[in-house]
């Protein structure tokens, strides 16, 4: 939908341009983190002009963060400037649209392609609670990557302090890192609200509609889709001409889609799968007595837990009309639950017993995949596991990280050491040239602060119930953690502790020498 400058006005009163920023002390320059335009409707006030807000991450890198309220016509003219690359950047709380101070030039792709919006089913920075399935429009880094510019200490006192500025968690959406987005929030109303009584056969509905001040005179077309346990049931299609309106559905179906669309400015408002809530079961349960258990810890520490027990005394209420859902619909949804709930876990563990070669083959399958990243953090990892599973990386590029615990490497085998095991393996591997570029480090400590055993390629982690080279032969489990991104940063940091494998090998051999001489 095309969208003038005279609508625009016409909607909006004002618009607020929020920046945040990286400054680099050393070369001066200055990196857009996250920034959006975010319009006003009429009726909503621009906040309160505020100063520039900085913290300083490190010696060498400090976080900016301003909001700039411009008039609409300005700050669509921003967007335009960013999407060409190099945005204009404030300076003391002022901005220049055709002044020299920019941000570092950058390439950025529009999704969707204006004039097109898209309405905001998954939340995003600078997004409000008022907004009301605010359209966006989106302007997504090409090759920015914020691991290129911070350490992983910076990038958490980041995300710390981000979290309350942009009111949004940047480390679950790393795609909006260098981003720009629009937000243009409902300009014709605040909120639709439904309700449905069941009471009534067939069952009617009452559609509440709270318009923005000057939004009655819009045409509104209202949708609605039923589905049931096996597929779409009606759609009713209605033009809302007042703020309340009475439908009366064909049946009372489990899952509902709604859509709000305007004559002029498109569609404003979708929902859905959602269902009216028909009544609440309540259950009270009287704690009569709490249990106390004291016990020590894996590291010696003492560990007290209180335990409320269950009482005697239970009570269920349920309040409203309960849904008059038959038992064939709760039966299909019910099947289809746990088909999906089967389907995920098996996208997401391995359960093998006795099965080292199929073992070894989803092991080398998931390596196989890296195409960015590959490391492997087991304290017990053996130089047999370089040729089984390492080597069956295709793409010859990718760089191989292992973290491997030093006890283990001291420890012997056949009266080598694993140590001398595993740098006679990848010395082979790189002689034969079936061996990726490849850094191992070791861990101290005895145990090394590591016990799990992770796989992580590119974006995805594994966990393994046993090391490498067990792996298969006793019951194990296999599994994909399912938010990899926490446990990356803190096995990054074992990273950055441990020792290059070359020196710890040579001052480990200098030490046996002594340890013989002194013998």
């Amino acid at each position: 939908m095309s969208k003038g400058a005279a609508t625009w006005d016409a909607d909006y009163g004002a618009a607020v341009l929020h920046l945040v920023w990286d400054v680099d002390r050393k070369t001066k320059d200055r990196v857009l983190l996250c920034g959006a335009i975010e319009l006003l409707p009429h009726e909503v006030p621009p906040p309160l002009p505020t100063q520039e807000r900085c913290l300083e991450l490190s010696r060498k890198h400090i976080l900016y963060a301003a909001d700039v309220v411009l008039p609409v016509a300005a700050a669509l003219r921003w967007y335009t400037l960013a999407k060409a690359g190099a945005p204009p950047r404030p300076t003391d709380g002022t901005l220049d649209l055709d002044g020299p101070d920019r941000f570092v030039p950058v390439v950025l792709d529009e999704e969707p392609e204006a004039p097109l919006f898209s309405l905001a089913r998954r939340a995003h920075p600078f997004g409000a609670s008022w907004h009301c399935c605010a359209r966006t429009r989106h302007l997504i880094a090409r090759t920015f990557r914020i691991e290129d510019l911070w350490t992983v200490d910076e990038l958490e006192r980041a995300h710390q302090c981000l979290s309350r500025d942009i009111d949004f968690g940047m480390a679950d959406a790393p795609e909006f890192w260098g981003a720009v987005h629009l937000i243009a929030p409902n300009p014709v109303f605040r909120s639709i609200a439904g309700h449905i009584d069941r009471t009534k056969r067939p069952p009617g509905l009452t559609i509440t509609i709270d318009y923005r001040i000057g939004g009655e005179g819009a045409v509104l077309n209202w949708e609605l889709d039923g589905v049931g346990p096996t597929g779409p049931v009606f759609t009713i299609r209605r033009q809302l001409r007042t703020s309340v309106e009475r439908i009366q559905l064909p049946c009372d179906v489990g899952e509902l889609y709604e859509r709000v669309i305007d004559a002029d400015r498109g569609l404003l408002y979708e929902l859905g799968p959602f269902t009216f809530l028909g009544s609440i079961n309540t259950t009270l349960n009287l704690v009569s007595e709490t249990r106390h258990v004291s016990v020590s810890l894996a590291d010696g520490s003492a560990g007290d837990f209180h335990v409320p027990l269950d009482g005697s005394f239970k009570q269920s209420m349920t309040t409203g009309t309960s849904s008059t859902t038959h038992y064939a619909d709760r039966r299909l949804r019910q099947e289809a639950q746990l088909r999906e709930r089967r389907r995920n876990a098996r996208k997401g563990q391995r359960w093998y017993r006795d099965q080292v070669p199929d073992a070894t083959l989803e092991l080398r399958s998931i390596v196989g995949r890296a195409s960015t990243r590959l490391m492997v953090a087991d304290p017990y990892f053996s130089g047999e596991d370089v040729l089984r599973i390492l080597a069956a990386a295709t793409d010859p590029s990718v760089p191989i990280q292992v973290l491997v615990g030093g006890d283990h490497l001291r420890s012997r085998q056949d009266g080598v050491e694993h140590g001398d095991l595993l740098e006679a393996s990848i010395a082979e591997c790189q002689d034969a040239g079936r061996m990726n570029p490849i850094s191992v480090r070791v861990m101290s400590g005895s145990p090394p602060p590591l016990h799990d055993r992770l796989v992580a390629v590119d974006d995805e982690m594994w966990m393994l119930g046993s090391s490498l080279n067990a792996f298969g032969s006793r019951g194990t489990m296999l599994l994909r953690v399912l938010d990899p991104t926490p446990v990356m940063i803190d096995v990054q940091r074992l990273w950055d502790d441990a020792q290059d494998f070359g020196s710890w090998l040579t001052e480990r051999r200098a030490a046996r020498s002594d340890a013989t001489k002194g013998g």
